[in-house]
């Protein structure tokens, strides 16, 4: 009532899918790939979100995600179980 909650999603519990793809669960649409980096047993990629912040995600290159490029658009999806809620009087910034 009146209070915010700030949760956190570990970057490989996320799933990226095409706009079209019909999904289910935890969705977050109007997401667009900045960037993607190859780091071996994964790629990651940036995601930034309708509300201009980027999101980070990695997919294991297991050939399970769909192919993506620079400037595509994306939703994301994750289980339930993976949300997990922050400490809201810390910011996340190191002083």
């Amino acid at each position: 009532t009146g209070k915010s909650l700030k949760v956190g999603i570990r970057p490989e519990k996320f799933n990226l899918h095409d706009p079209g793809d019909s999904v289910s669960g935890n969705v977050l649409t109007g997401g667009k790939i900045t960037d993607i980096s190859f780091t071996g047993v994964s790629t990651q990629y940036l995601v930034e979100m309708p509300w201009k912040q980027e999101l980070v995600v990695f997919e294991q290159n297991d050939g399970g995600a769909p192919d993506l490029v620079k400037g595509d658009p994306v939703t994301l999806t994750w289980e339930p179980k993976f949300t997990f809620a922050l400490d809201a009087a810390a910011d996340g910034s190191s002083k």
